[in-house]
Order: structure tokens, then C-alpha cells, then sequence
């Protein structure tokens, strides 16, 4: 399964049918600015990429980071970590 193939069923499970345009537009929003904050800054882009540093901790600093983020994003970034995709945002 290539890059896109994968981004697209996470976005597909983020981005359900039954959504609100509001409510997509929010989580669009969350996303964007959780997108630029991780890679405006090199050490940050530095730090979720890297393997040495474990998924409880990534996770942690997520959790604070996230506060009035969508709990569907804040879930779906969370997941993303966990299974090691986190990189495969664009950025």
C-alpha cells in the first residue's frame, strides 16, 4: 500500500459522510494548524519522527499541545503515532 493510498483512509475515516460542513470545517481547521505548527519548526518536525524518542512521550506531548483541538483529530493524531504514520504528513 503506497503513501496516498494509506493517507486516504485515514482521511476517509476522520472526514465521515455524516459530518456537519461546519463540523468538517473545524476539523480541516485543527489539522491545518496542527500541520503548520509541527513543521514550521524543524526540532518538532525532528522530534515525531524520531524512533529514539517512544510513543508515550510523542503522545504526551500531543495531548498538551492539543488542547481545543477536534477530539477526533486529537484521536486521529494520537493513532497516528501509534502506528508509526505520524511521518506521513505532509510537511
Amino acid at each position: 500500500m503506497n503513501g496516498t493510498s494509506i493517507a486516504g483512509t485515514y482521511a476517509k475515516a476522520l472526514m465521515t459522510p455524516d459530518l456537519s460542513v461546519e463540523a468538517m470545517q473545524k476539523k480541516m481547521h485543527d489539522l491545518e494548524t496542527v500541520l503548520k505548527a509541527v513543521t514550521a519548526d524543524k526540532n518538532t518536525k525532528r522530534f515525531f519522527d524520531s524512533p529514539q524518542i517512544t510513543d508515550e512521550k510523542k503522545k504526551a506531548v500531543l495531548d498538551k499541545s492539543l488542547k481545543g483541538v477536534d477530539d477526533d483529530v486529537a484521536a486521529f493524531l494520537s493513532l497516528l503515532v501509534e502506528k508509526k504514520r505520524f511521518g506521513l504528513l505532509p510537511g
